[in-house]
């Protein structure tokens, strides 16, 4: 992310001081649920006063600003959020999307997008789900999806999948974002093994991905 206050005020990305310590995902994630209900509501009260809306980045900033008041922490905090969005965006499509967002590289509306592809996903994958353990009863099966958030999802599910959403076009765009997320945990030798595995999130991200681009 192009972080122009940072440099405005002479500090780099690494340099500056943290808020106690580097953000976790999950206070990445809050943050960024934060901001957009914090964006709803600006959108909301400047319409009515038939305001021109705040872009992300503008939102980001009077959120923070807001929340911590003082100037150097702002720009502390603002500093950790970027640095947390490169941390964690190769891997969490949430996280991409909202360090897009902040470049202005795709539409706002595109977070609702994503909530429908990922609500999608889930079912497509909880149909393959019962269809690949037809032998087991409900509570098995809801152990066995337990265990692919936790874990990962065959990687052969994730293809399956790709195949019954996207067009032949569209795949060959996906199936090496899959496979890269599969190669970065695993040797080369292993991804010829039946039982690779992608987590729900590394999934719809790959899955994401084309439409983002697009």
């Amino acid at each position: 992310i192009h972080d122009v206050r940072v440099q405005k005020y002479g500090y780099t990305v690494a340099g500056i001081g943290r808020p106690n310590k580097a953000l976790t995902l999950q206070q990445l994630r809050d943050i960024i649920q934060s901001v957009y209900a914090s964006k709803i509501e600006s959108d909301e009260r400047r319409a009515e006063l038939y305001q021109q809306q705040l872009t992300m980045e503008q939102q980001l900033y009077t959120f923070l600003n807001k929340r911590y008041g003082c100037k150097q922490s702002v720009e502390e905090w603002w500093s950790a959020i970027v640095v947390a969005i490169q941390k964690y965006a190769s891997r969490h499509c949430e996280v991409a999307i909202f360090g897009k967002i902040l470049q202005n590289t795709i539409d706002e509306g595109f977070v609702k997008t994503f909530d429908t592809l990922k609500s999608t996903v889930q079912t497509l994958l909880r149909e393959h789900l019962t269809k690949l353990y037809p032998q087991l009863i409900q509570s098995e099966r809801e152990a066995v999806w337990r265990d692919w958030m936790r874990t990962g999802v065959p990687f052969a599910q994730c293809e399956q999948l790709v195949h019954h959403m996207y067009n032949e076009q569209d795949r060959t765009t996906i199936m090496p974002g899959l496979l890269s997320l599969v190669a970065v945990d695993m040797p080369s030798s292993a991804l010829s093994s039946p039982m690779p595995s992608v987590t729900f999130s590394e999934a719809s991200a790959a899955k994401s991905v084309g439409s983002c681009e697009r």
